[in-house]
């Protein structure tokens, strides 16, 4: 398994008020939809539901990642119709009463030989996933 980390991000926010951002994903959907052009181009095309998000895009298709873990200090899901077996992590540390840091990664199960070829795609992407959750919540 190879874990891609991102950035660590802070945000305006406590933790428990992140978390609770990730009781209803579907309530995020206007927030993706507002995103200005430029961002929406990176992440490509997402639905969201109650509990998962859809992603499709031109490199890799359509995926679902279902919320599998929802806590104070973490968030977790895990990919459904993936090339591969992945998940997201996003990891939250509270840093003050107003304040937490986020950091985002995936997991993703991929033969050593592989790593070379999609590690630097997979870390980009882990990044820009930081910078999205930044600004949808």
């Amino acid at each position: 398994m190879a874990k891609y980390s991102g950035k660590t991000v802070t945000i305006a926010k406590p933790a428990s008020a992140v978390v609770d951002r990730f009781s209803d994903l579907s309530k995020l959907q206007p927030v993706i939809d507002n995103l200005p052009e430029e961002q929406r181009s990176k992440v490509g095309d997402i639905s969201l539901t109650n509990d998962s998000i859809c992603l499709n895009t031109q490199q890799v298709g359509k995926i679902t990642f279902t919320i599998t873990e929802r806590t104070e200090q973490r968030v977790a899901f895990n990919a459904v119709g993936a090339p591969v077996p992945m998940g997201l992590v996003l990891d939250i540390k509270p840093t003050a009463a107003e304040e937490c840091q986020l950091t985002t990664s995936i997991d993703v199960e991929i033969p050593i030989f592989m790593r070379a070829m999609v590690g630097g795609a997979l870390q980009k992407a882990a990044d820009q996933f930081g910078e999205v959750m930044q600004k949808l919540i």
